[in-house]
C-alpha cells in the first residue's frame, strides 16, 4: 500500500447518500488484507507501516452496498495489515472492491469525492495523520492494494535558527490547490475539481526554528504539471514578517509521490553592499537580495506583492527552460529586498527580475548579469576605466557570441536582447515570447512614455518619425536629456560601481573614446577584424590603451525594433545627448571609426560601462 503520509492512521468518516445505497442480505464476517510493498516516496523514508486503530472502508465496484468499516486485526507496524469486520451479505469472495482510508472521502455509484483542506497540519518529517487518503482495487480473496490519488510538494527551507516557521502557503496562480475534488476509477483515478488557489501548511506554537541545512516540509496537493512562475510559496514567521519566493521552475506532481523544491534564504549575499543600481552581477551559485529601491536612489519602488524572472537568456540560439539561470525569487520579510537563487548549476547569461503590486503592475524590474567578473581596462590618456565587455555579455573574448551583450533604448534601464551569432540578425532565444513593439505616442493617457516604460520594460518602444524618440510627454514634445548623465541617474543600466560613459556630442575631445584616442574619426584599411566580426582596439591605427580590448560588431535595433547589421557595424551609447539624438562610438567593416557619430534615441544599441 503506499499511501504519502507521514504518520499511517486511516481513521475517516465516511459520508454517503443513503437514498442511493441501501443494504441487502444478511451480513457476514470477513477478513480482508490490505497493503503493498511500496514505500512512502520521498517522505519519511520507509514502507508505510500500519497502526493499531487503523480502518480500511470497503465497497463494490459497481451495485448500491453500502460502504463497510473494517478494523485493523493484525499487521500493526508492518507495510501489510489484516482487517476484519461486516459486510453486505451480496459481496461475494469474488466481488470487486474498492477500498480507501484516510482523508475524507466520499463515495457514491463508483464516483469518488475527497476533501482537500486548505489548512494542513505540520509533523515534523512528514504529514499529518488522516492527511492523506488512499484508494485501491481488489477482493476478499487476493486483497487491496492501496495507492495515494494526490501528489507531495516537499519543501525544503533553510534559513535562520532564530526564524521560527509559523505556517507555509502554497499559492498557485493557474490551479486549483485545495477544495472537493473527484477521482476518476474508470480513469486511472484522475483527479479533477477544487475550489482554492492556496493551501497554507500550519505550525503549532512554538513553531519550527530553520537552519543552514534545512527543514523539510511536505504540503499534498493534486497531482499536475504547474507551469514555471505558477506556484509561489509564503513563509510566515512568527514574528508575522515573511519571505515570498517564486518557483521559477515547472513543478510535477505525481500522484503518489514526492518532487523536492528547496527554498534558501540564508546564508545570502548582499548586492547592495557598495550599493544600489538596475543591475547586478552574479559570478557563482547561492542565494543572493538587493533593495527594493529605484536604481542607485534611496526611492522605494513601492509595496510589492509579488516577484517574477521575465526572462532568461544564454545569449544564444539555444532557448533555456525557465528556472535554467534564476531557480527561486522572491520577496524578503518586510519586502525591503529582493532575493533570489541560482539554478544548482550555476550558468552564464542574462535574466530580469520584476517586482509587481497587488494588482500585477510592475513597479521596478532588475537586470540579472551571470557572468564571471568583468575586468577594468584603463583607457589611455586619463580617459578613464572601462570593463573589459559591453553590458549583459558573458565573454571578453574575440569571435565569441557570448561577447555580444545586451541592447538598450537611450535612457532606458532594462535592456533588450541581441543577436544569437556574431554575423546574422537572429534575436538571441530566450524564455519569453517577447511582446510587438509598440508606438510610443500610443501611451500618452499614462501620463508620459516613461511610466509606461518602467511598467512594461520588455516592450520596444517605436517611433518611426522624426525625431525618432520613445520619450515623449505629448505628440509634439519629445525627448529627457537627464535619464542618462555624467553623474549616475536612477535610469543608469550599468552595475554598482559603473556608468554609461560620456560621449562627445557636438563638443570634441569631451567623451571617453575620443580622449583615449586623440582622434575623433579615422578610416583605416586594417582595423576590422572579418574573422571575429569587430574591432580589438588594443590593436588598430589608433588605440584606446594596452592588451586585448575587443568591441564586437553588435549591430543594431533600429527605431521600428528590427535587428540589423549583426557582424558589419556597432553603435555604443555615451550618456551625452545631443539635440535630437545621443552621442556614439560607431565602427564599421569598411574600416570607419567615429567618437562623434549619432543615434536616434529610439534605437537598441550597445552600452560599454564606464567605471565611476
Amino acid at each position: 500500500m503506499t499511501v504519502l503520509a507521514g504518520a499511517s492512521s486511516c481513521e475517516k468518516s465516511i459520508e454517503q447518500s443513503q437514498d442511493q445505497i441501501k443494504p441487502s442480505g444478511k451480513p457476514r464476517q470477513v477478513t480482508i488484507t490490505a497493503g503493498s510493498a511500496q514505500t512512502k516516496t520521498n517522505v519519511s523514508g520507509g514502507a508505510l507501516t500500519w497502526s493499531a486503530n487503523d480502518k480500511l472502508n470497503i465497497v463494490p465496484q459497481s451495485g448500491s452496498v453500502a460502504a463497510a468499516e473494517l478494523n485493523l486485526k493484525s499487521g500493526a507496524g508492518t507495510a501489510t495489515g489484516t482487517f476484519e469486520g461486516t459486510i453486505d451479505a451480496s459481496i461475494t469472495d469474488a466481488t470487486e472492491l474498492y477500498g480507501w482510508c484516510g482523508g475524507s472521502w466520499t463515495y457514491d455509484s463508483g464516483s469518488f469525492s475527497v476533501d482537500m483542506p486548505a489548512t494542513q497540519t505540520y509533523v515534523a518529517n512528514g504529514l499529518a495523520e488522516n492527511a492523506y487518503p488512499s484508494i485501491g482495487t481488489g477482493s476478499i480473496i487476493d486483497g487491496i492494494n492501496l495507492s495515494n490519488p494526490m501528489g507531495v510538494l516537499k519543501l525544503t527551507v533553510k534559513g535562520l535558527e532564530t526564524d521560527l516557521v509559523k505556517s507555509i502557503s502554497v499559492i498557485s496562480a493557474a490551479k486549483n490547490l485545495a477544495g472537493s475534488f473527484t477521482v476518476n476509477p474508470s480513469s486511472s483515478y484522475a483527479v479533477s475539481g477544487g475550489s482554492s488557489k492556496t493551501v497554507t501548511l500550519s505550525v503549532a506554537s512554538p513553531y519550527v526554528a530553520l537552519s543552514e541545512s534545512g527543514v523539510n516540509f511536505y504540503i499534498m496537493l493534486p497531482p499536475a504539471e504547474y507551469a514555471a512562475s505558477d506556484l509561489s510559496v509564503k513563509v510566515t514567521f512568527s514574528d508575522d514578517l515573511y519571505l515570498n519566493m517564486t518557483i521559477n521552475e515547472a513543478v510535477s506532481v505525481t500522484a503518489g509521490s514526492a518532487v523536492v523544491k528547496e527554498i534558501s534564504y540564508n546564508p545570502v549575499t548582499d548586492l547592495c553592499y557598495d550599493g544600489t543600481a538596475n543591475s547586478y552581477i552574479v559570478s557563482a551559485t547561492g542565494n543572493y537580495k538587493f533593495k527594493t529601491v529605484q536604481g542607485n536612489s534611496s526611492t522605494s519602488v513601492g509595496t510589492v506583492s509579488t516577484v517574477s524572472v521575465l526572462w532568461e537568456s544564454f545569449g544564444t540560439d539555444t532557448a533555456p527552460s525557465a528556472g535554467s539561470l534564476i531557480k527561486t525569487v522572491g520577496s524578503y520579510k518586510d519586502d525591503s529586498y529582493l532575493i533570489f537563487s541560482t539554478n544548482d548549476s550555476f550558468k552564464e547569461g542574462n535574466a530580469v527580475i520584476a517586482a509587481k503590486d497587488a494588482s500585477g503592475k510592475i513597479l521596478w524590474s532588475w537586470h540579472i548579469w551571470l557572468t564571471d567578473k568583468p575586468s577594468d581596462q584603463v583607457y589611455n590618456n586619463s580617459a578613464g576605466t572601462m570593463m573589459d565587455r559591453n553590458l549583459g555579455a558573458t565573454s571578453a573574448e574575440k569571435g565569441q557570441v557570448g561577447a555580444l551583450g545586451l541592447l538598450y533604448q537611450w535612457g532606458r534601464k532594462d535592456p533588450f536582447l541581441s543577436s544569437s551569432s556574431i554575423s546574422g540578425d537572429t534575436i538571441a532565444a530566450s524564455t519569453l515570447s517577447w511582446p510587438s513593439a509598440e508606438d510610443a505616442s500610443s501611451h500618452l493617457i499614462d501620463n508620459i512614455t516613461l511610466a509606461y516604460s518602467i511598467a512594461n520594460p520588455t516592450t520596444f518602444l517605436k517611433n518611426e518619425s522624426d525625431p525618432y524618440d520613445w520619450y515623449c510627454t505629448s505628440f509634439s514634445s519629445y525627448k529627457n536629456d537627464k535619464l542618462w548623465s555624467s553623474t549616475k541617474s536612477i535610469y543608469d543600466p550599468c552595475p554598482v560601481g559603473y556608468r554609461v560613459p560620456d560621449g562627445d556630442g557636438y563638443v570634441k575631445y569631451n567623451g571617453v573614446w575620443s580622449k583615449a584616442f586623440k582622434k575623433i574619426d579615422w578610416i583605416s584599411t586594417s582595423d576590422w577584424d572579418e574573422t571575429n566580426k569587430g574591432m580589438d582596439f588594443g590593436l588598430t591605427d589608433e588605440k584606446l590603451g594596452t592588451g586585448t580590448i575587443w568591441y564586437p560588431g553588435t549591430g543594431t535595433r533600429g527605431n521600428s525594433d528590427h535587428l540589423q547589421n549583426v557582424g558589419n557595424s556597432a553603435s555604443y551609447w555615451s550618456c551625452t545627448p545631443t539635440t535630437d539624438a545621443a552621442s556614439i562610438l560607431y565602427f564599421h567593416k569598411f574600416n570607419y571609426v567615429s567618437t562623434m557619430g549619432l543615434s536616434y534615441r529610439g534605437s537598441g544599441n550597445s552600452v560599454r560601462c564606464l567605471k565611476e
